[in-house]
C-alpha cells in the first residue's frame, strides 16, 4: 500500500515538474530545464518508456548524464538504475 502511495506521487510529483519545465521553454522569466531534467528523473523511476529515453539522452550528452546524477543523489539515487546502461 505505502509503495503504491510513493510511486503515485513520484508520478505525479514528476509530471507536475515536466508541464512547469515546458510552460519555462515558452515563456521568457524561467528556465525550464530546470524543471524538466528532475520531473523526467522522477518519472523514469516509475515509466519505462522514459528511462529508455533517458539512458540514450544521457550517452549521447555527458554533461546531462552530470546533471541527472546530481538530481539523482539528491534524491536518494532512485532514479533509472545504473546498472541497467
Amino acid at each position: 500500500m505505502r509503495e503504491s502511495v510513493l510511486k503515485g506521487l513520484r508520478v505525479a510529483g514528476g509530471a507536475t515538474l515536466v508541464l512547469i519545465g515546458l510552460a519555462g521553454l515558452v515563456l521568457p522569466i524561467m528556465p525550464g530545464w530546470l524543471f524538466v531534467i528532475p520531473g523526467l528523473v522522477l518519472l523514469s523511476a516509475d515509466v519505462p518508456a522514459i528511462r529508455r529515453r533517458l539512458r540514450y539522452l544521457e550517452r549521447r550528452y555527458p554533461w546531462l548524464r552530470q546533471m541527472m546524477d546530481k538530481v539523482r543523489r539528491k534524491r536518494g539515487g532512485n532514479g533509472a538504475p545504473r546498472d541497467e546502461r
